[in-house]
């Protein structure tokens, strides 16, 4: 893999990112969010692996779905199984993403999902389902309860295949990813191609690495102030100018050994803004 040296002097230490950058979209309240005098909190039975939950959202905002996140109870190791599926629930067809979740301890805990991999572009209004499958293992999902009719939320929720009672909402929060976005396809071990959507046109992009999350802000230059997600290992890959469309790739070898240990990011210069950070799977 061919790599340019980035100056790690030309960075600072900031504070550490939070597992999501995208902003903040759909907001059904958790048990532990859930005020006023009419609602309460609850839970929902994610264990049993012959319930599947859809929880419909509709996009308020247009942009890249970053993820979502749910809050869980059970012991470590406790997990889901999950899909985003596009259309308004019930969703029977074929998901446009799938994943799992593990519990990492035994309290009460908000799971973030990323499914940036997916690359799921919406727009304002756009429908879709998070779907949950349980594995047997013993987890419980919040959310909230409000008779006759819950207004935490206002899309249905379903269970297999049917129209759930309309007091009850599973809690989740979805992120949007409004700027530009990166994606990659290929695997380490071989040729990678990453690209960049949503860059100022004709500009330059900026496509850099590291071994590790972190938060350095860029101290001087054009850009001066912005914010990697990156950790001090940070460095140049290389840049490539976007076309009309505001696209960017970058096509490089990629080695075995930067597999699930390397994280990769792009920079729009002329905008001077981040895009999301990849896993190099």
């Amino acid at each position: 893999m061919r790599i340019l040296s980035f100056p790690l002097a030309a960075l600072a230490l900031a504070a550490p990112l939070a597992a999501q950058s995208g902003t903040l979209d759909q907001f059904s309240p958790f048990s532990s969010e859930v005020g006023g005098t009419s609602a309460q909190g609850a839970s929902y039975n994610f264990s049993a692996s012959t319930l599947t939950w859809q929880m419909e959202s509709v996009a308020g905002i247009a942009g890249q779905l970053e993820g979502f996140e749910l809050e869980l109870i059970g012991a470590v190791g406790s997990s889901i199984d999950m899909a985003i599926l596009l259309g308004p629930g019930w969703q029977a067809g074929t998901p446009v993403w799938t994943g799992s979740y593990a519990k990492l301890t035994g309290n009460t805990e908000i799971a973030w999902i990323d499914v940036t991999s997916a690359n799921i572009q919406l727009a304002a209004g756009d429908s879709y389902v998070i779907q949950v499958i349980g594995t047997d293992t013993g987890v419980n999902g919040t959310g909230s309860f409000e008779s006759p009719v819950n207004t935490q939320y206002g899309p249905p929720l379903f269970l297999n295949g049917n129209l759930f009672n309309p007091e009850w909402r599973i809690g989740f929060h979805t992120y949007m990813l409004t700027g530009p976005s990166l994606t990659a396809s290929g695997a380490c071990g071989g040729r990678m191609d990453f690209e960049v959507s949503g860059a100022t046109p004709g500009g330059p992009v900026a496509f850099v690495w590291a071994r590790g999350l972190g938060s350095y802000t860029i101290p001087n230059g054009g850009c001066a102030g912005l914010t990697l997600g990156l950790d001090a290992t940070v460095r140049l890959g290389g840049f490539a100018t976007a076309d009309i469309n505001g696209v960017a790739g970058l096509s490089t070898w990629v080695p075995s050994s930067a597999c699930g240990l390397v994280y990769g990011q792009a920079v729009d210069v002329a905008g001077c803004v981040t895009t999301n950070v990849l896993a190099i799977q």
